[in-house]
């Protein structure tokens, strides 16, 4: 009998930041590469808490799956903002800091496509395995990506929205309970969406010209929302990747609230450690993004 040879295996797990920006453009391949690489040449600084965040990197990738950018984003902690003391007697110390020094907190890698318009973050912040650090701070990178594009687009009339890729067992959740109340953020996407509810509220909001839309809504004499509906369903599926629900159910283990948006779907892929490990890496998260290309 023939022993079947064992290959080792490399594996990551990533985020999914849907970037849309609003009026769609024409050409949506040129533009989202024009815009993140308008970011990027711009040197952009966002502050979020006691940190500051910049793409530090852009590298174009090509692979057999299709061309895509490899970006770093880095978390700098303000220098200036320390005391310096002296060791042991814990006194305060005079200590000049180069002015082309910073102090680097982490990377953040990341992968984006502009056909779908939609960028990986590696997990655990880098696509090596040997990195053992905890999840990247997706609620930082958001801040960072929308306020630095919105900042890059302020003088063209458009605007755009920055959102999380959320899980599909916490929507299935909400359709399998009795849903008593709801706050849904949604905005239109780019053309080329999911199914017909999901569609025709798209269609909606775009032909209304609505941007980001809020929506709270609260059930009749019945006691429960409806989640079947055109209207309701159309909206919760738009959320899943264009927006985010808050709400309240009622399950056979009682009341609880969910946010969609502390769920956020996480991609795995596994490839052979063999080769060039990375090149893998980067054609197999193409292939995950190229999925919503439009």
């Amino acid at each position: 009998m023939t022993q079947k040879k064992f290959t080792p295996t490399a594996e990551i797990q990533f985020y999914t930041v849907n970037l849309t920006v609003l009026p769609p453009s024409n050409d949506i391949k040129t533009f989202y590469y024009n815009l993140i690489s308008r970011l990027y040449n711009s040197d952009i600084i966002i502050n979020h808490g006691a940190y500051f965040y910049k793409i530090t990197k852009l590298d174009k990738i090509e692979t057999s799956s299709g061309n895509g950018i490899y970006g770093i984003i880095s978390k700098y902690v303000s220098l200036a903002d320390l005391e310096w003391v002296e060791d042991k007697s814990d006194s305060p110390v005079e200590y000049a800091i180069p002015g082309n020094i910073k102090g680097r907190r982490a990377t953040h890698e990341f992968v984006f496509y502009p056909e779908s318009h939609r960028f990986a973050f590696m997990k655990r912040g880098k696509i090596e395995q040997s990195s053992k650090r905890g999840p990247a701070p997706l609620k930082a990178i958001l801040y960072f990506l929308k306020h630095a594009f919105d900042l890059i687009l302020e003088d063209e009339n458009k605007f755009c929205e920055v959102n999380l890729i959320q899980s599909n067992q916490i929507f299935d959740e909400i359709y399998s309970s009795v849903v008593k109340s709801m706050d849904l953020t949604v905005s239109y996407s780019n053309p080329g969406i999911g199914d017909d509810h999901e569609q025709t509220m798209d269609e909606f909001l775009r032909k209304a010209h609505l941007g980001k839309t809020r929506i709270i809504m609260s059930p009749d004499s019945t006691g429960q929302i409806s989640t079947d509906a055109v209207f309701t369903k159309g909206l919760i599926d738009l959320a899943r990747e264009n927006g985010k629900v808050k709400a309240k159910i009622e399950t056979i283990e009682g009341s609880k609230f969910i946010n969609t948006e502390d769920h956020p779907e996480i991609k795995r892929i596994t490839v052979a450690r063999d080769g060039n490990i990375e090149i893998k890496f980067f054609q197999k998260i193409l292939e995950e993004l190229k999925a919503n290309e439009q």
